[in-house]
């Protein structure tokens, strides 16, 4: 036996999806028996700890430091309820927004084509408006202005606005047909049309192989500045961590100084997402 999804789903969110001993939120979490199974440890949540491997290793097979798995854990549940509570100040570790609302934006005075708009609460609840806006434009140019005439190249323009008063703009484009295909097959989680075709007809083991390897995601990045071997410029990932959708979007300077954002995004926004660079044209190769 070993323990429900729904189980460990539950003891991953009540630990905000970080370990309960290290607490570092660089390493994994998995959910593990405090009693193992060999000794007849049941399979529900008062038996599961949060633990990252390194802990796991340390702590769990040790008997006489096991015991304190159970106390650290609770403790560290209520530290997460505390600081997840509004009154209590900023979220800690992984709890960053979750984008969940999602509404089409029209076109400005310098971007021809209409946008989609991302955010963590409804944006018309006046008395509780959301704390993250992310609005994606696609492009077709890195170039700015209404009648500009249409190029080939394909650039997401993203904009992140965070209340109070952070604002993070950049602009980023697919330099060739893979960025296209790896980050379409992420946002549609492997539909056929996205997938390389020596895949479409093969077995489970490989294609279901190749889809984990795919849950790390995909990067989109925007050209250096002239001149500049430092890697500044601007940078937008996706991908899946502790069964969640998480998009990041950074600036960086010469000198590695840099901006970013970080979100989650629910499977609806996720398909939202891959709807609207389908039909911005985004999704089309550049062979086709």
């Amino acid at each position: 036996m070993a323990f429900l999804e729904s189980t460990k789903l539950e003891v991953k969110r009540k630990a905000n999806f970080t370990c309960c001993w290290c607490q570092d939120i660089r390493n994994k979490v998995e959910v593990h028996h405090v009693i193992p199974e060999a000794e007849d440890g049941p399979d529900d949540e008062d038996n599961a700890a949060p633990l990252c491997s390194n802990c796991h290793t340390m702590y769990g097979g040790n008997p006489d430091l096991r015991k304190g798995i159970r106390a650290r854990r609770d403790l560290w549940y209520e530290t997460c309820a505390k600081m997840l509570n509004p009154e209590y100040g900023w979220p800690i570790g992984l709890d960053v927004p979750l984008l969940n609302f999602t509404r089409e934006i029209p076109s400005t005075s310098t971007i021809p084509m209409k946008g989609i708009q991302f955010t963590d609460r409804n944006p018309t609840d006046a008395d509780n408006p959301p704390l993250l806006y992310l609005s994606v434009y696609f492009k077709r140019s890195k170039y700015f202005g209404q009648h500009l005439p249409p190029g080939d190249d394909k650039w997401p323009y993203l904009e992140a606005n965070m209340r109070f008063a952070l604002n993070l703009r950049i602009q980023v484009r697919a330099w060739n047909d893979r960025d296209i295909f790896e980050l379409m097959g992420f946002l549609t989680e492997g539909e056929d049309k996205y997938l390389p075709e020596f895949l479409r007809d093969a077995g489970d083991d490989l294609r279901n192989q190749f889809l984990r390897d795919r849950e790390r995601g995909w990067s989109l990045h925007g050209p250096a500045p002239e001149n500049d071997e430092h890697g500044s410029g601007d940078y937008f990932r996706v991908w899946r961590e502790n069964d969640e959708n998480r998009l990041m979007i950074s600036t960086f300077t010469p000198t590695h100084a840099g901006i970013s954002i970080h979100a989650r995004l629910s499977g609806e926004m996720i398909r939202a997402f891959a709807g609207y660079l389908e039909e911005s044209g985004f999704a089309e190769p550049f062979s086709g």
